[in-house]
């Protein structure tokens, strides 16, 4: 009996483990989510709060719509840095074929402190 649950918990857990790659490999390398690291990484502003970007870590909420060359996307990630662990919820939409962000908001998980950029 004990064999079999083994089993079934491997099972599970192996199944578990493929779902989260395919996940990650679907959306974490989308269009949106790559507009937004590049925003983040590439914006003064928000490079003299954080420092420079070590990694990013998991999406934490992500709702997109888009085609070919129209869309909208909301989603919120975490980040680490020189100077802590933020995390960002932005918005963005798709126009003529290309993602803008359009608000973003950074808060830092050690103070609380939020930053907003339209």
């Amino acid at each position: 009996m004990v064999k079999h649950l083994l089993k079934f918990y491997t099972l599970i857990l192996v199944f578990s483990m493929i779902l989260v790659f395919i996940g990650f490999i679907t959306i974490g390398q989308s269009e949106p989510v790559k507009t937004v690291q590049n925003y983040c990484e590439n914006n003064s502003e928000i490079n003299k709060i954080t420092g420079k970007i070590n990694h990013y870590g998991i999406l934490r909420n992500v709702s997109s719509q888009w085609n070919s060359e129209t869309g909208s996307s909301e989603l919120s990630l975490v980040f680490v840095s020189e100077n802590g662990t933020f995390n960002v919820s932005s918005k963005l939409e798709k126009e003529n074929v290309e993602w803008k962000v359009k608000k973003l908001e950074l808060k830092d998980k050690n103070t609380g402190a939020n930053t907003v950029y339209n």
